[in-house]
């Protein structure tokens, strides 16, 4: 396909196609060129150059011509191979698979060698899987039956408490002595709990008061 129907300005990268079974590992087309350029750079690291060098017609037929040759962007072309070189060789792969495993680990408290992966630049990404988590936030499981009876039994309980403030703290405080809680959750959450439980048929006790009321209101 020409390169010109892609309404770029002449010489960006359009493409840059890694070939690693090739001698001439990077296939690079740029925009208003009529050839795309398989390069192989030299492992001089010091200074990108090229060290082979094909043009490969973007239209079939298409002759080669002296402005066509005039036109290759020969260090360009080298600094561009050389780019993707450094990013292809083992050192950068295995130092962003480091990184990544570092981020999944801190995001899902999980420990290192449980997020351990690995990249290849050569390969096409697939679905990061990790080990043990537990979702976080947005995106946790729907809670089960047996989950919202629980707070039902905990709503029942506050409810016959003297000294409580509403139902919903009253289920807050009992809801922090559960295992999957450490700490207690945001009233909000146990409102919408509440509000479950009722509609599941599980409660119909008291409703929550207003968080806000004197504990002389509440008794009221």
């Amino acid at each position: 396909m020409s390169t010109d129907k892609l309404r770029s300005a002449r010489g960006d990268v359009v493409s840059v196609t890694v070939q690693p079974d090739s001698d001439r590992p990077y296939l690079i087309a740029l925009a208003g060129h009529r050839f795309s350029y398989e390069v192989a750079i030299t492992p001089n690291r010091d200074r990108a150059a090229l060290g082979d060098l094909r043009l490969v017609a973007n239209d079939h037929g298409t002759a080669i011509a002296t402005a066509d040759l005039m036109a290759v962007p020969v260090d360009r072309l080298a600094r561009i191979a050389a780019k993707h070189a450094r990013r292809d060789d083992g050192e950068h792969d295995r130092a962003a698979a480091d990184r990544l495993s570092a981020a999944l680990a801190e995001r899902f408290g999980l420990d290192p060698d449980q997020a351990a992966v690995s990249v290849s630049s050569h390969e096409t990404p697939g679905p990061v899987m990790v080990p043990g988590s537990k979702p976080k936030g947005r995106g946790r499981p729907a809670k089960s039956a047996s989950f919202y009876a629980r707070v039902a039994d905990a709503a029942r309980a506050a409810a016959t408490d003297p000294e409580r403030r509403s139902i919903a703290r009253g289920v807050q405080a009992r809801a922090a002595t559960w295992p999957e809680y450490d700490t207690p959750p945001p009233l909000s959450t146990v409102e919408r709990w509440l509000k479950q439980a009722r509609a599941l048929g599980l409660y119909t006790g008291p409703r929550s008061r207003p968080t806000h009321l004197t504990h002389e209101e509440t008794d009221q």
